[in-house]
């Protein structure tokens, strides 16, 4: 495994990319995520990746979201499209302290469409592109919880973002399927 460590500024918390199981965090925080259930390596859009089954999930610890009001999930995702509207999870996150109750990133099964748990509820995006059936697309969710409640706005792709919810938002996270 060769894994790139300390190249990334300190404006990214931390990077994982997954190439041949590793958990390592690219950046220099050494936020190393610990698998939880039983991951598999796969083929990755940039080196590595994990497959996800069940309630698999990578977990990332405490203190990982940034301290600022204002931050971005990305990630690489490819998924297969099935009948179920749900949201499909691929960040979870939760602040210890504050009157926010969790900041999620998924996608939603049927139609690829992004979601975001945000203010008690899963948000589902109307635009902003969509992933692809058993394609990589890379899925960016960015919170801003300066202003009355939070904001969760989600891009497939590089679309301009797409406002999902303006209300409360979301320190531990996870990575899953």
């Amino acid at each position: 495994t060769n894994v790139p460590s300390n190249v990334w500024d300190s404006d990214f918390e931390s990077v994982h990319h997954f190439d041949g199981g590793s958990l390592l965090d690219a950046t220099s925080h050494g936020i190393d995520g610990t698998n939880q259930g039983s991951t598999t390596d796969a083929s990755g859009q940039i080196l590595g990746a994990l497959a996800f089954t069940g309630g698999n999930y990578v977990a990332m610890g405490t203190g990982v979201l940034p301290d600022e009001e204002f931050y971005t999930v990305t990630a690489w995702v490819k998924m297969s499209r099935s009948s179920d509207n749900n949201c499909k999870t691929v960040m979870d996150a939760s602040r210890s302290s504050g009157a926010y109750e969790g900041t999620d990133m998924g996608v939603q099964r049927s139609n690829g469409m992004p979601c975001a748990f945000v203010g008690g509820n899963w948000r589902y995006a109307s635009g902003g592109g969509a992933v692809g059936d058993g394609t990589w697309s890379y899925v960016a969710a960015r919170y801003d919880i300066r202003s009355s409640g939070g904001l969760a706005e989600t891009s497939v792709d590089g679309a301009p973002f797409q406002s999902l919810y303006s209300g409360n938002t979301s320190d531990a996270a996870n990575i899953s399927s």
